[in-house]
């Protein structure tokens, strides 16, 4: 070969050679001196920066050889270059090979596309040529050594399945590996080189299949690929086949997508995937949606799985132009139908878009239809295309209806259960206006008067996301709300009569829909108010009745905060004012006065209500008498008693303290939210233009604000006022005339956290949250704040009392911590944490406890690694995720100089005196080591390990964790090595260090695949040593650490030496045999613990395990072997089901251990051997687990609940006798624990109980179990209703689950058949529970007792929330009274029951109460629920 040639030679004579072979004539070529030039040129060496040359001019060369190789080859000096030099160049080790692979590994593009190409041509080539003598009994060619070298390289590297790919078609299917396809599969789940992995694997199975007869092709194909549709593999895999090779696939072969289609359909655990497949198909438009099978589509429609359900909504909503029809139509309100109550906000947002793009296409569709109905039908295209969309408009006028009757059965449960209906028909509503909102027609249609009634109804929902929806959808509104176009219509008034009514309601829900409604009427009534003279009049009526309450209120505080609530009407004046347009001068004038107004009111409440809130200090001017009590609960009680003894002891009687904070904190709480209003709303919409406010009336008010949060240590309310003070400070900032009242309000701050006036419990209460609104998201107010506050936190700082440093470490936390300072996090992290690690020393114990919390805050936000959780230690992948020490140290540049620093000044025995070792410990084991730290961490290391001796038992595990942090996993073999064999002359405290340092290089650090084998052999000698001398030893927590030495390399690395594993089991058996000899130890019982855990990791043996199980073992090996024993299936035989089964019936250990084997009695899979000798025995053991149910232990009784409904379905499938009375005992304890007021885990038991016999009660149905299992199938837990509709599932037969609300239908309609199939006399048993749901007589009771109040008052301040928020008890009713119906068996219910349900509907419509009745009004609800029961009973 040449030597080197010049960069600029070779460059020129390469672009040379490739343009004279570009121009080049094919009878130009015929001398081959080109040709033989070019080659000589090509196999020359080349720099780096002339390869792309070199690979284009060996591009031209071999498309000529390739294009006029039977022209050229007769030429014997071309055929000898080719064949001598060009070919041997394409081997493994030749240059053209090395040239390829260098260039398919560059970061450049080109350069790969390059390379790329001359394979192909290459591998064109090589078929052409006339193959290798030596092998012409197997075909091949000279590119297959260069295609085993890519394959023998690593099928993972990019280079590699570039090569494959390029030449796997002039490859001969012999030369492939057998198991090159499994392996690229494997890799599936690699999201490197996707694309390409993908790509090969189609092309490689096809070309193996096309040597199999052609029926066969598809199938070998896809009993390759089927299994990796498993939803139990990584999602990653799934994404790689959807995204990258079924495209590929589908692209080479359409004909697969019937096929896959079918075979997915005939597998349910892959249902999952055929959704996949089929939506793939459509969008490649390689299948029609009406060429999908209609019966998987429905099943995949109202799927148990949500993500099913919304890709399959997705596809049929998704429907083009062409596939427009009613059978599409049909199955997109299907979609509608099954996804009303999807209970994620995740799954709602999915489907809400999915939605939203179906409805724009629904427009889109409409308006071309309109287009093109307009045109002239003048000409055959036209008439043509008119009739393609003739039937649009009609089906879009259909769904329209149709759309809104489907959104009213979601509004119509605005105040019912489960939430999640009424939450999803608002957002829908939401987008159909987004849509279709641009006409007037549609707001016609939408807003009508009952949906308006309904809409705000919504106000009075429990949840905010309902109120917000619906009252955003009112205001959307371009027409004049229908009965509400005025306040002077008798609707407006009823609503405005309620909602005044509502406001000051003791519960949150009522009040919010008062405010709601009196915006919804003041934002209709200000649209058409040019002078403001209406809205002034609107809100002056509502200062007045807030005047007259304080004027109440300051006449007597305790009888006037009751009868004359202050809050809601400051709450509902501040909601009202929020919705002004103050632009304008003149709008600004016409307000100002009722401003100022407002502000005197508010300054009044203050003075009212801090005679009952108000902690200050006594020192403060203007506090109260320090001889007050310093609580409010206190304060309260003496209030309340004043009261009393002015009355003469009659007024206070029935009145609670808890009436009067509550009245007093939500008062001032409202105050401070209506203060921020009335000050910023002028500032934020004029700017430093406003008039309403001087800058003296802007101090005066932030003062106030100050004030509150000194005064007010009610979480609850200074929270509230400092987001409005935080208002305040944020309109008040940017206004430069301005901003210095914020500076000067923190200096105010700062003063009073160093006075000393204040008390530091309830961590400082409002000072912090003071201190974060005036600085937040301000860098110039954070900078100054922090300097003085890390000063004032200083321990060493003697000016500072420890008092004001508890308040700084606390202001510090809150104000580091805050989401919007995390931009300016780093440049305070080192400052905030080294003064915390200092306040670890102070002797005060309230400032190391807010240190230590400041610290732990800080660390966990800098150091924590992504999806860590709280094990850091669990996995090696979890500590690869830390930050790197020179990183660190890049990033923050004093911490660990000054860890350092303290570490090597301080003795590491130092007695009891207060140390920072433990958080710097922290520090040094959240980092990792890279090859920048070393010296950087060089005399760390020598600083730490002096503290493995250390005396104290809970700081060596650190050590030997921080320790493993700075060591290079390079080097940690020798020194795990090192510290194997250096142990002789040791004391015991040193020792354990060593051996927890030594388990945490075994686990953590040392890189076991790059250990030689023979240093392997080494260290295991070195290990039984260590077995052998302190296994089970003199100190117990030593022999727990080299047990778990030998348990973690046995987990990181095979062992080259069995011997190891053997004596380590030999031993730990002999202790566990001899343990009645052993004297007892400080620490033994640990010990124990890890001998029999260890034990029982490494392969136990059936009599290992009985001994563990026996009645001389200790209730710990009881429960260790029972954990333990699901996992060894191995162990599964008579002699250890014999040995549980009288465990958990005798009760020998305890409950725990009791209700820990009956677990395993009903979730192992004993095999039919196993349970043979059940057969006699079974009545038995159904009796003793009957009296098991009553005990007191819970978990007893839900365990022995569970194996009773295990054993009585082997007592059916014997066909034992027995079964019978075992369903009867099992009937009333299975209802009992499926109640809703009982806990998730006894309801739970209830279902894996009845879910042992699904089939069975459907076999010989049993009414008291199909009342579990209704009861179950509407439970509160999400999961219980899933496995609740599988039992439906599998007692039904069916092949696929269903959504719940399905389920549900399917279950009714086959009762409803079974029980037309019974007798009267056998029908009777059934009829009495279906009778009680038909009634709801509970829910009815409810209902009309809510009627008849008067008011929606009500003395509960608190709600209770029912134990089921899932179950609508009018949907069982709405069923139960539609089997009755059609069963005719009117006549077969009891005359007290008839007349009981005919009493139900002559009151649902009493006279008189419809006049003054409003939508928010607790009435109106109930009204509409007694209406709907009587249509469902009539």
């Amino acid at each position: 070969m040449d030597d080197l040639i010049p960069k600029n030679e070779g460059k020129g004579d390469l672009e040379s050679c490739r343009k004279a072979l570009v121009k080049a004539r094919s009878f130009e070529l015929e001398d081959g001196d080109l040709i033989n030039q070019g080659i000589d040129l090509v196999l020359s060496t080349h720099p780096p920066a002339l390869h792309l040359k070199q690979l284009e001019l060996l591009l031209i060369i071999l498309r000529h050889l390739t294009n006029l190789s039977s022209t050229l080859f007769h030429r014997l000096d071309v055929s000898s270059n080719v064949h001598e030099q060009l070919i041997p160049a394409f081997q493994p080790s030749g240059h053209l090979a090395s040239l390829i692979l260098a260039n398919l590994d560059s970061p450049l593009k080109v350069q790969q596309q390059r390379a790329s190409e001359v394979l192909s041509l290459a591998g064109h080539l090589s078929n052409l040529l006339p193959a290798p003598s030596a092998s012409a009994s197997v075909p091949t060619t000279f590119m297959v050594p260069f295609f085993t070298l890519a394959i023998n390289g690593g099928i993972s590297r990019r280079s590699n399945l570039t090569i494959i790919s390029s030449l796997l078609d002039y490859i001969p299917t012999s030369a492939i590996p057998e198991n090159l396809v499994d392996n690229l599969l494997e890799d599936l789940p690699v999201v490197d080189c996707s694309i390409v992995r993908s790509n090969l694997i189609v092309n490689l199975l096809l070309k193996l299949s096309s040597t199999e007869p052609e029926d066969q092709r598809q199938s070998s194909v896809l009993k390759k690929v089927l299994p990796y549709f498993d939803p139990e593999l990584p999602h990653a895999v799934m994404v790689t086949m959807n995204r990258y090779f079924l495209p590929a696939l589908f692209k080479e072969d359409p004909s697969y997508v019937p096929t896959l289609l079918e075979s997915l359909s005939r597998e349910t655990e892959l249902f999952g995937a055929w959704i996949t497949v089929a939506s793939l198909g459509v969008s490649l438009g390689l299948v029609k949606i009406n060429e999908l099978s209609r019966e998987d589509l429905k099943d995949a429609l109202s799927h148990e799985d949500t993500d099913i359900r919304m890709r399959a909504f997705e596809l049929v909503s998704s429907v083009t132009k062409d596939q427009f029809n009613e059978e599409i139509l049909e199955l997109v309100k299907e979609g509608f139908m099954w996804n009303d109550a999807l209970p994620s906000a995740g799954s709602r947002s999915t489907f809400s878009s999915t939605t939203y793009a179906f409805l724009v296409k629904l427009h889109q569709l409409e308006t071309l239809a309109k287009r093109v109905n307009r045109k002239k039908p003048n000409t055959d295209k036209i008439i043509k295309e008119q009739e393609s969309l003739n039937h649009v408009l009609p089906l879009c006028e259909s769904f329209h209806r149709w759309f809104l009757i489907y959104l009213d059965k979601g509004l119509i449960q605005a105040r019912r259960f489960p939430v999640f209906k009424i939450l999803l028909s608002l957002n829908l509503l939401g987008r159909y206006l987004d849509v279709f909102g641009d006409t007037e027609n549609i707001h016609e249609n939408v807003f009508t008067q009952e949906r308006v009634e309904m809409l705000l109804n919504c106000q009075m929902s429990e949840f905010t996301e309902v109120r917000l929806r619906s009252r955003k959808i009112l205001e959307s509104a371009k027409i004049p709300l229908p009965s509400y176009e005025s306040l002077s219509t008798p609707s407006s008034q009823a609503l405005l009569q309620s909602a005044l009514n509502s406001i000051n309601l003791p519960r949150k829900t009522q009040a919010e829909a008062g405010k709601s409604a009196l915006c919804i009427l003041f934002i209709k009534l200000i649209r058409d108010d040019k002078n403001q003279n209406r809205a002034l009049e609107f809100v002056g009526d509502l200062i007045n009745q807030l005047e007259t309450g304080i004027e109440a209120v300051e006449e007597d505080l305790v009888k006037g905060i009751e009868e004359y609530p202050l809050h809601g009407s400051l709450a509902a004046v501040g909601d009202l004012l929020s919705c002004l347009d103050l632009t304008s001068v003149n709008a600004q004038d016409a307000w100002q006065p009722t401003f100022h107004q407002l502000f005197t009111l508010i300054e009044r409440i203050w003075k009212v209500t801090r005679t009952v809130i108000s902690l200050a200090p006594s020192v403060v001017e203007g506090a109260a008498n320090a001889s007050r009590p310093d609580h409010e609960i206190a304060r309260a009680y003496e209030v309340l008693d004043g009261a009393d003894e002015e009355e003469d002891g009659e007024g206070g009687e029935g009145m609670d303290h808890t009436g009067l904070l509550s009245g007093c904190w939500r008062a001032t709480r409202n105050a401070g939210e209506l203060l921020a209003t009335i000050v910023s709303l002028p500032i934020n919409q004029s700017g430093a233009s406003q008039t309403v406010w001087t800058k003296e009336g802007i101090d005066t008010a932030g003062q106030c604000f100050l004030t509150w949060m000194h005064e007010i240590r009610h979480r609850g309310t200074f929270s509230k006022i400092a987001t409005a003070f935080a208002q305040l400070v944020e309109a008040v900032r940017p206004i430069p005339n301005l901003r210095g009242l914020c500076e000067e309000w923190l200096q105010h701050e700062l003063k009073t956290i160093a006075s000393d006036q204040h008390s530091t419990t309830r961590r400082s209460a409002g000072l912090p949250y003071s201190i974060l609104s005036l600085v937040s998201s301000d860098e110039q107010l954070i900078n100054t704040a922090l300097t003085a506050l890390l000063d004032l936190a200083r321990v060493d700082n003697g000016k500072t009392s420890n008092i004001t440093k508890v308040h700084s470490f606390n202001v510090l936390k809150i104000v580091m911590l805050d989401a919007r300072q995390t931009k300016w996090f780093s440049q305070w992290f080192e400052k905030g944490v080294m003064t915390a690690l200092g306040a670890f020393e102070s002797e005060d114990w309230n400032v190391r406890n807010v240190g230590l919390i400041l610290f732990s805050t800080l660390v966990h936000r800098c150091l924590s690694p992504p999806r860590s959780g709280q094990d850091l230690y669990k996995s090696r992948t979890t500590l690869s995720t830390r930050h790197s020490f020179s990183s660190f140290h890049a990033k923050y540049p004093l911490v660990i100089p000054f860890i350092t620093k303290y570490l090597e000044q301080h003795n590491h025995n130092r007695g009891n005196r207060h140390s920072p070792l433990f958080p710097i410990l922290i520090i040094i084991r959240s980092l990792r080591y890279d090859g920048e730290a070393g010296g950087l961490v060089k005399g760390l290391r020598v600083t730490v390990e002096r503290y493995l001796s250390s005396k104290e038992h809970q700081v060596r595990p650190v050590v030997a964790q921080a320790l493993s942090s700075l060591i290079a996993p390079a080097h940690s073999f020798d020194i795990a090595l090192a510290i194997s064999t250096s142990h002789e002359k040791s004391d015991m405290n040193t020792i354990h260090g060593q051996m927890l340092y030594l388990r945490q290089l075994i686990a953590s650090v040392i890189p076991w695949h790059a250990v030689p084998t023979c240093s392997k052999q080494s260290f295991e000698e070195q290990l039984l040593l260590l077995v052998q001398r302190f296994v089970p030893g003199i100190c117990p927590p030593i022999t727990q650490a080299v047990l778990g030495c030998v348990k973690a390399y046995k987990q990181n690395t095979p062992p080259q030496l069995s011997e190891l594993t053997k004596q380590t089991s030999v031993l730990s058996a002999q202790y566990l045999t001899n343990m009645d000899n052993i004297a007892f130890t400080p620490g033994e019982d640990a010990r124990h613990i890890a001998f029999v855990e260890y034990s029982l990791s490494h392969g136990p043996t059936e009599d290992s395990v009985l001994g563990l199980l026996s009645k001389s073992a200790t209730e710990t090996d009881h429960e260790i072997a029972l954990h333990q024993l699901p996992s060894l299936a191995y162990l599964w035989t008579t002699r250890i089901f014999d040995q549980v089964l009288e465990i958990g019936l005798a009760g020998r250990g305890g409950d725990g251990v009791r209700a820990l084997a009956l677990d395993v009695l009903s979730e192992v899979s004993w095999s039919c051997k196993v349970l043979q000798g059940m057969t006699k025995r079974l009545r038995g053991v159904m009796d003793k687990l009957r009296i098991l149910i009553k005990n007191q232990c819970v978990p007893v009784k839900e365990a022995a609940l569970v194996v009773l409904g295990w054993a009585v379905n082997q007592a059916i499938i014997t066909g034992d006798i027995s079964a019978t009375d075992g369903l009867n005992m099992l009937s009333n304890p299975i209802l009992a624990f499926s109640q809703e007021d009982e806990s998730q885990p006894s309801r739970y038991s209830a279902l894996q109980s009845l879910s042992h016999l699904a089939i069975h009660i459907f076999r010989s149905p049993n009414p008291v179990l199909h009342q579990t299992l209704v009861r179950l199938v509407q439970d509160d837990d999400e999961e219980i209703r899933v496995e609740a509709s599988d039992i439906i599932r599998r007692g039904l037969n069916r092949k696929r689950g269903v959504v719940q609300s399905k389920s549900l239908e399917i279950y009714w309609q086959w009762l409803g058949q079974y029980l037309e199939s019974l007798s009267d006399a056998e029908r009777e048993k059934w009829l009495i529970w279906i009778t009680d749901l038909s009634l709801d007589k509970q829910g009815y009771e409810q209902d009309l007792e809510m009627f008849n109040r008067h008011t929606n008052s009500t003395e509960v301040l608190f709600e209770v929330e029912p134990s089921n928020i899932f179950r609508d008890p009018l949907v069982d009713l709405y069923y139960s009274n539609k089997i009755l119906k059609n069963l005719k068996v009117n006549s077969t219910i009891s005359e007290t029951t008839k007349a009981r349900k005919e009493t139900q509907i002559r009151n649902i419509s009493p006279e008189g109460k419809d006049v003054s009745l409003s939508p928010i009004d607790d009435a109106w609800e109930t009204k509409r629920t007694l209406v709907r029961r009587k249509e469902y009973q009539a």
